[in-house]
């Protein structure tokens, strides 16, 4: 902490520092103690409230606010986390949505989850948003810390889509939150590790984006257990590919990462794990698979003028594995008899 006096006296130095000056220069003290009180004149009781009650403990401590202003601020933050509560309740029991007002937009860290809920439009998350960042700035002037953006914590799902780009902008020019993300990303030993990055989050759409450089980077590591698409492929049809327009097999087996290329180098363990994943995300089903793989088999054996073997080799091992993924969990159906026309025989 850094206080100044009247009489241009400045302490620097830690809380225990400065109440040890009560008893080494208690004049001195009173100084600083007057000074300080006559700025925090300036914090109405209703800037304070703003606070969290973590930072309310902060201020304080350092004696930047009353004991009397700390109290009040503290009963104004349990009345708000009791209605906020209450209103949840509620809302469970009757099974029907009640719109959570502003003020208590301050009890519920993860914004997104409320909106997800229909409980909080866009615009009162990104109010909300902008209120902590300025309480958070108003904090640190008031403590001498280093300002900062409040970055709230999303985890990265197979399901969700990124967009790799330079730029954090939506389509739809929605207002992009900053976010710290938690990525799964598939080691080439088929382990997954969970890796933090920065990352945009457009709450209307529900898209993440990443940049190119910290995609570049994850990827050294393994495959992004997300759905990705390039700033290019999202500008030109990125509404129809996210809605489900249009989707073909093949593109979602890009977005997700399977590939057979040999200078992807994907070890047997991701791609399988990444077919696996598909599956248990209901991306797929194992019918839906098979005869893909199946058709880019037959497909590229009549491919003359490269040589598709080895990426032939790897759907045909691939093929084996999804085959036989569950199959013990699976209902076996009973066949009496296959009637076939002669025509379709084999010999």
């Amino acid at each position: 902490m850094k206080l100044a006096s009247p009489s241009g006296e400045v302490f620097v130095g830690t809380v225990e520092q400065f109440n040890e000056l009560k008893t080494t220069n208690p004049n001195l003290y009173a100084k600083f103690i007057v000074s300080h009180n006559n700025d925090t004149d300036k914090l109405s009781q209703e800037e304070i409230n703003e606070f969290t009650p973590e930072q309310m403990d902060v201020l304080f401590e350092n004696n930047i606010i009353s004991k009397d202003e700390y109290q009040k601020a503290k009963r104004f933050w349990r009345d708000c986390l009791i209605a906020f509560q209450t209103r949840l309740e509620v809302i469970l029991e009757i099974n029907r949505i009640i719109a959570m007002p502003r003020q208590l937009l301050r009890c519920e860290s993860n914004l997104a989850k409320l909106f997800s809920m229909n409980l909080v439009t866009a615009e009162d998350c990104h109010f909300e948003i902008k209120r902590r960042n300025r309480v958070l700035n108003l904090f640190n002037k008031l403590t001498n810390q280093e300002t900062k953006l409040i970055q709230q914590n999303h985890t990265i799902n197979f399901t969700n889509f990124v967009v790799l780009s330079n730029v954090f902008k939506c389509n739809k020019n929605h207002h992009i939150e900053p976010i710290r993300a938690t990525v799964n990303v598939l080691t080439p030993s088929g382990t997954i590790q969970n890796l933090h990055v920065s990352a945009g989050h457009c709450i209307e759409c529900g898209i993440f984006f990443i940049l190119e450089s910290d995609y570049n980077r994850l990827s050294q590591l393994g495959v992004l257990l997300c759905r990705k698409l390039t700033r290019d492929v999202y500008v030109s049809n990125g509404d129809s590919i996210i809605s489900g327009d249009e989707f073909n097999t093949e593109s979602l087996l890009h977005q997700i990462g399977y590939n057979v290329n040999s200078q992807e180098g994907l070890t047997s363990e991701q791609r399988q794990n990444l077919l696996k994943l598909a599956i248990d995300n209901g991306l797929y089903s194992i019918s839906g698979l098979l005869s893909f793989l199946d058709w880019l088999i037959a497909r590229n054996k009549k491919v003359l003028n490269r040589d598709m073997s080895q990426a032939i080799s790897k759907w045909t091992e691939d093929r084996f594995f999804v085959a036989n993924y569950k199959n013990n969990t699976q209902r076996k159906v009973g066949v009496d008899a296959i009637t076939v026309k002669n025509d379709d025989l084999p010999f």
